[in-house]
């Protein structure tokens, strides 16, 4: 039975989430998931800014964020929100935002972080993009307890 219905808005969250509960590193393997390195945590005091982080990660030949700007305004950080925010679909990986960094490593020590997140980084967030799709087989799978599972193939 194929039938056209809604797909979920941010489906690339629900594959991975999957994927990376796997206890079997085969079948991670399989997958084919791509890495972004965004930040480098610790890198003693090498380095002065977030963006000779990158740089250097990049050398080591990890893949790090192509479209990533050093701006010296608010507004050109806007405008590259808007940009990124633009091109979205056309990107060959899935984005649900983008992130304002503090460069200095300096200054990210002084702004410090709150218990959860850091104070020298801003998230700002794309709406959901909905899309559709066609399922193609849903099994149903009862539980012990008298519930069930269902799994869809899409």
């Amino acid at each position: 039975m194929k039938n056209k219905v809604k797909n979920f808005l941010q489906i690339q969250e629900m594959q991975h989430l999957g994927t990376l509960r796997q206890k079997k590193a085969e079948v991670v393997a399989e997958r084919k998931l791509h890495i972004f390195i965004f930040n480098l945590q610790y890198a003693d005091d090498k380095f002065k800014t977030h963006s000779e982080t990158l740089d250097f990660l990049e050398g080591l030949n990890f893949t790090v964020n192509p479209y990533r700007k050093i701006v010296s305004s608010i507004l050109d950080a806007i405008t590259k929100i808007e940009e990124i925010g633009s091109m979205r679909q056309d990107l060959s990986f899935g984005i649900d935002g983008a992130v304002i960094k503090v460069n200095d490593l300096e200054y990210r020590e002084i702004l410090g972080t709150t218990e959860k997140y850091p104070k020298w980084a801003v998230a700002y967030k794309y709406p959901p993009q909905q899309v559709e799709t066609i399922i193609e087989k849903i099994e149903l799978n009862v539980r012990k307890n008298r519930g069930y599972n269902s799994t869809c193939s899409i």
